[in-house]
């Protein structure tokens, strides 16, 4: 998947979520969205 579509599906800027991907955690909530988008289970 392209990050831009990753990123539309969080509903969230293709910069925003290179942010992201640099962060040393990310909030559950954040993670829940993730998880959603890609169909897989972190929890």
């Amino acid at each position: 998947m392209k990050v831009s579509e990753l990123a539309g599906r969080i509903n969230t800027s293709r910069e925003n979520l290179y942010g992201i991907f640099r962060r040393l955690s990310i909030d559950t909530v954040l993670l829940q969205k993730l998880s959603t988008a890609l169909d897989v289970i972190f929890f």
